[in-house]
């Protein structure tokens, strides 16, 4: 949902403080997880069908978009984009070095060799996010390639009506669907030689671009990923400061 309001404040870790007024409406509007204020000014609630169209007759109520559900979806993105050279995409040169790449996906698994920081130069300074510290996942796992990891999840644990513990899914970056993973070392990473599936297909390991850094936003879950979700990680990625495009391998009916 899109409008026009002073003041938000947003956390992954807990509710706004403050939702937008409506005056002009018979009923309050409460916030279901998320405002945001830098990829789009809207927020997140739960209505019925006639609130709903109450609110979107609203002055300053812009769109109202129904808050879907996505699923990872994996694809051959070097020959997609024609860069299935087996050589990489300008692997000897300065190409995107230092650019940081936002994932929007089911995490990372940052142990892989794949994530490997050698020979690459300190982190941006005007770099701004932060690595999250879980049980599963030790912000020391961040390092000079794996710069951020942070996990999105208010609206997933709504709509479940169960928090993250009862699910029993890891509320961390730590990639436990393997999806992330893949989608990262499509873009990123490191080279890997004597790569191998348990013993066979042995070779080396290749991405497009090897100098760029790695920016986890974790926004799905065992049942899917939430547009609000998704979104507000998408402001938290502009608040850090990441570059270019996202990487985002997710499906489902796109509306804006």
């Amino acid at each position: 949902m899109t409008a026009e309001y002073n003041q938000i404040s947003q956390t992954p870790s807990r509710q706004p403080e403050l939702p937008p007024k409506f005056p002009l409406l018979d009923f309050s509007v409460s916030i279901a997880s998320h405002l945001q204020d830098r990829a789009v000014r809207g927020f997140s609630a739960r209505l019925s069908a006639a609130q709903a169209a109450a609110l979107s007759r609203v002055p300053g109520v812009i769109s109202m978009i129904p808050d879907a559900v996505r699923h990872p979806h994996t694809t051959r993105t070097p020959k997609f984009l024609g860069l299935a050279d087996s050589f990489g995409l300008c692997p000897n040169a300065d190409y995107a070095n230092d650019v940081i790449v936002g994932v929007l996906d089911t995490g990372i698994w940052p142990e892989r060799p794949s994530f490997s920081n050698e020979e690459l130069s300190p982190v941006p300074s005007y770099w701004k996010g932060s690595c999250m510290d879980a049980p599963d996942f030790s912000a020391t796992l961040c390092n000079k390639r794996v710069i951020s990891a942070k996990t999105f999840y208010l609206r997933y644990e709504a709509s479940c009506g169960k928090s993250m513990e009862e699910l029993n899914e890891s509320n961390s970056p730590r990639d436990t669907e393997g999806h992330g993973t893949h989608t990262t070392l499509t873009a990123v990473g490191s080279r890997v030689v004597n790569a191998s599936l348990f013993g066979y297909a042995k070779g080396e390991a290749r991405v497009m671009v090897v100098k760029a850094r790695i920016v986890v936003y974790k926004v799905c879950w065992a049942f899917g990923c939430y547009d609000s979700d998704i979104l507000v990680a998408m402001e938290h990625a502009i608040a850090d400061g990441v570059e270019v495009n996202f990487r985002f391998q997710i499906v489902g009916k796109i509306r804006i």
